[in-house]
Formats: structure tokens, sequence, C-alpha cells
């Protein structure tokens, strides 16, 4: 599977991928490009923590509420589950 270079949401995925439970690109200009590298699904889970945790960092130099922070970390929680 693809994943988005900005969000780190699933962009492409062949049919016998697994994406269930995955986060989905939310990219206004979210498509395959050709330069994205093809992973596998423990990789994209843990891509797609790793960029969780940026957003967080990021809008907590942002002094955003913690309602939204949580709302991440929500879900790191959901991605930290699945296999």
């Amino acid at each position: 599977m693809y994943l988005c270079h900005k969000c780190a949401g699933v962009l492409l995925s062949e049919e016998q991928e697994n994406t269930e439970d995955l986060l989905g690109c939310s990219c206004i200009s979210g498509y395959y490009r050709g330069f994205e590298p093809k992973l596998n699904r423990k990789e994209a889970i843990a891509k797609q923590i790793a960029r969780q945790i940026e957003w967080i960092e990021l809008y907590t130099r942002q002094n955003r509420t913690n309602e939204e922070i949580e709302y991440v970390w929500g879900k790191i929680a959901k991605l930290s589950n699945l296999k």
C-alpha cells in the first residue's frame, strides 16, 4: 500500500492488502504521485503512528486545545491495537 507523504493516510492499495482500520488520506490534494514507497501493513501502521505523534508535537507548539490533542491520542491508541 502507499501512504500520503503529508498525512500518512492510505492513498492506494492492492486488492489483497488489508487496510481495515487504517487512516485514510484526508488531504485536499491527496493522490498517488508515484514517489511514495510501497509499505506492508506493519510498516504503514508504524508510519501512521509516527505521523500522529508529529501532529501532537505541532498542536502542542500551536497551543491547541486539549480536546484536539486528545483526539489525536485516540487515533494513536486505535492504531496501536492493530496487527
